[in-house]
């Protein structure tokens, strides 16, 4: 097994440090709150499918959710709860979002913190649950389609 390359992780550091205080900089508006429900697997690279419900305005749209991402090994089942952000309209939900991701599981214990932004500047602040056996932390590209 090829040990990971030293300048890749202080790469993937440095995305992950400039997402969040690119989002610690805005004056984020909370907006609403999604459930995601995902199976993640990773060599390096990671892929990831799943689906969630978006709450804005007292109703609940769902959608689903794939991703392909840089940076973990292993595999897990996620639950991700959290906060959406700068959403003026249900439309803005859906599209492509970058992700920065944090956390490792072993069996049921598990740590981990998920930021996503899309391109109409709607954040995702997710708190992530996994079960499996999973390193993470790298960079994603995910997909939102709404239901």
């Amino acid at each position: 097994m090829t040990p990971f390359p030293k300048f890749a992780l202080a790469f993937l550091a440095f995305l992950v440090a400039s997402t969040w205080s690119e989002a610690a900089d805005k004056k984020l508006r909370p907006s609403g709150t999604v459930d995601i429900v995902q199976r993640q697997a990773g060599y390096y690279l990671t892929v990831g499918m799943g689906k969630g419900v978006l709450h804005i305005g007292g109703h609940s749209y769902p959608f689903k959710i794939n991703g392909l991402g840089f940076g973990g090994t292993g595999f897990a089942s996620i639950k991700a709860t959290g906060t959406v952000y700068n959403l003026k309209s249900r439309r803005q939900f859906a599209g492509r979002y970058t992700a920065t991701r944090t956390g490792f599981v072993v069996g049921k214990t598990s740590r981990g913190k998920m930021w996503l932004k899309n391109s109409n500047g709607v954040y995702l602040e997710l708190s992530v649950e996994r079960n499996g056996l999973m390193l993470t932390f790298g960079v994603d590209d995910l997909t939102i389609t709404m239901k």
